[in-house]
C-alpha cells in the first residue's frame, strides 16, 4: 500500500526545505533595492512607449534601444561584483 503525505512542500523534510527562510537577503544594500524597483518602474513606462511608436515588425528592437539603459546597468553591477 502506498502512502501519500499531505504535509505542504515547505514542511518536507526529505529535501531539506525545512531550513528554508524567507527573509531578505542582508547583503543587498539600499542602492540595490532602489536600482531593482527603478528598473521594473522604467521597463513599465518604456513597453507603452514602445508599443505606440514602433510597429509590430519593430517592436523588439525598439524595446531593446528603450532597455539599453537598464541592460547597460545591470550588466556593470554585475560584472563589477565579480571581481
Amino acid at each position: 500500500m502506498v502512502r501519500l503525505r499531505t504535509t505542504s512542500l515547505l514542511h518536507q523534510t526529505e529535501f531539506g526545505l525545512e531550513r528554508v527562510k524567507l527573509t531578505y537577503n542582508p547583503k543587498m544594500t539600499k542602492k540595490i533595492r532602489k536600482a531593482i524597483v527603478f528598473s521594473i518602474v522604467y521597463e513599465l513606462v518604456a513597453f507603452p512607449i514602445a508599443a505606440a511608436t514602433f510597429n509590430s515588425n519593430e517592436f523588439f528592437i525598439g524595446m531593446m534601444l528603450l532597455s539599453s539603459p537598464v541592460i547597460y546597468y545591470w550588466a556593470r553591477l554585475f560584472i563589477k561584483s565579480g571581481r
